[in-house]
């Protein structure tokens, strides 16, 4: 390498003046060039690393707002829960027949604590597809039912009415809850047959007669998940969401624009002197 650089060194020596003047000048043009290149990346660089950070923060601020907003539903659902008297009732009383226990459970605890994250997403649903598909006199009227029981009111309609519907069912393959049905000797109310049965097995016969009864009126489709996971429930939505924003392609309308709302809200800000 010594030796290299001796010979490259000497030759640079012998060379004629225009030579040597030549390389020189290039040499001298190529280093602002060769600062400029570097200063530009570190800059670039510098500001992908701020960008980065920024959007990192951004995400664990919005993360952490989520989970403050999910922390503060859960502090409150388990105050009411602690100092509910209605709940105090169930866990305290001892001498009570399972008839009165399912009764209660079923008006006070199974509301509280299950309903509502079924009826979340028919909620979500109704919104999404009314609000979505609503426009220039086309679209389909959503409506929700919660089986079994709905299938006196919803039902109804769903076999003996219009048939201008056609129905989504939600199918969960295991519910992750048990609950036996035990005799009480003291109520005559004919439904013995049900002793020792499971309510999954009483929910899933419900299913099925009711899917069987429909599907004779009015096209029937099923979505069928394993267990509600907020992993499926996420899927759901991402699945109804896509179907809202394809089939209001197909109708040819804006699923992101809401202009029939303004027809009231003008009124009412007319109203309130806004």
């Amino acid at each position: 390498m010594k030796r290299f650089q001796t010979g490259l060194i000497r030759k640079f020596k012998n060379m004629k003046y225009r030579h040597k003047l030549t390389i020189l000048l290039v040499v001298a043009s190529l280093v602002p060039m060769v600062i400029l290149a570097w200063y530009s990346h570190i800059r670039i660089s510098s500001m992908s690393r701020r960008n980065e950070v920024e959007d990192m923060n951004s995400m664990l601020e919005q993360t952490r707002e989520g989970i403050d907003s999910q922390i503060e539903v859960y502090s409150s659902l388990l105050n009411y829960l602690t100092y509910s008297p209605d709940i105090e009732e169930i866990i305290n009383e001892k001498d009570i027949d399972n008839y009165i226990a399912y009764q209660k459970y079923t008006e006070i605890a199974d509301p509280l604590l299950s309903v509502p994250k079924s009826y979340h997403d028919a909620i979500l649903q109704i919104q999404l597809f009314a609000e979505s598909e609503g426009k220039e006199d086309q679209g389909l009227y959503p409506i929700s039912g919660e089986y079994s029981e709905e299938l006196h009111s919803v039902g109804q309609f769903l076999q003996d009415g219009s048939p201008v519907i056609f129905e989504t069912f939600l199918h969960v393959k295991d519910p992750q809850a048990s609950m036996i049905v035990h005799p009480d000797g003291r109520v005559k109310d004919d439904f013995d047959y049900l002793n020792g049965k499971d309510f999954r097995e009483i929910n899933e016969a419900a299913y099925g007669a009711t899917l069987r009864a429909h599907s004779e009126k009015m096209p029937c489709m099923v979505l069928e998940v394993e267990k509600l996971t907020p992993y499926s429930f996420g899927e759901i939505f991402y699945f109804f969401m896509y179907t809202c924003y394809v089939s209001a392609g197909i109708l040819g309308v804006n699923p992101f624009d809401q202009e029939g709302v303004e027809a009231y809200k003008q009124r009412m800000f007319k109203a309130l002197g806004k």
